[in-house]
């Protein structure tokens, strides 16, 4: 990641090409995990699982951003009306991870051991 941010991206530019590799490997970590509960199903209520809706927020996230990401730096270089319209998605995908995030934190507050 530090060679792609040294050599192959300009300081002053986004640096699509490595937030793209980044959003690519999560969301395969993401399938991984899915494929790995499909698999291995233990429990038949896994929305009650914290893991399963923190990986469902990075998932949805960014499999949103993924284009965004990758067009980024042509995104920034049209008109303002066009650009704002573009971003628009990406925060859509961010404000529904938070969201999921929030369901999953809440879950994991739920199920600690003390009982408080």
């Amino acid at each position: 990641m530090l060679t792609l941010i040294i050599f192959l991206s300009h300081p002053y530019q986004f640096n699509d090409i490595g937030r793209a590799i980044e959003a690519t490997y999560t969301i395969s970590l993401s399938i991984i995990y899915f494929y790995s509960i499909y698999t291995n199903s233990e429990s038949l209520f896994i929305e009650k699982s914290p893991l399963f809706w923190l990986v469902v927020g990075l998932f949805v996230y960014f499999s949103g951003s993924l284009f965004s990401f990758l067009l980024s730096n042509e995104i920034l270089n049209q008109e303002i009306i066009i650009s704002d319209y573009s971003w628009a998605f990406h925060n859509m995908a961010n404000i529904a991870k938070n969201v999921l995030f929030a369901i999953g934190f809440g879950l994991l507050k739920n199920d600690s051991p003390s009982g408080e």
